[in-house]
């Protein structure tokens, strides 16, 4: 067998051993999601979710696919409070909640 046979042999062994893993590895796959919770908040680029709540498009589309679909409209506060998260940076309330700053 010549040194060339040799390589090209290996080589075909090494390809058959990576595909047998990789076709037998597990495969990941999401949780199916059934509620989602969107917030929006007055920026160009995320008012279609505001419109999209109170004309009713999105109830109808999710009432199409069978999915619960949850758009608030939140307003970005200033100083650290309980909306505060583990790192420190401030998250978001619900527009017309008292506590917002």
């Amino acid at each position: 067998m010549t040194d060339h046979q040799t390589r090209l042999g290996r080589t075909a062994a090494f390809a058959a051993a990576l595909s047998t893993l990789v076709l037998a590895a597990p495969v990941a796959t999401a949780q199916e999601r059934t509620e989602f919770r969107v917030a929006w908040s007055i920026y160009v680029g995320w008012m279609p979710w505001g419109y999209m709540s109170d004309s009713g498009i999105m109830d109808k589309w999710a009432d199409k696919y069978g999915i619960d679909v949850e758009i608030v409209h939140n307003t970005v506060i200033g100083p650290p409070s309980a909306s505060e998260d583990a790192t420190g940076l401030v998250l978001y309330r619900e527009a017309g909640d008292p506590t917002a700053v």
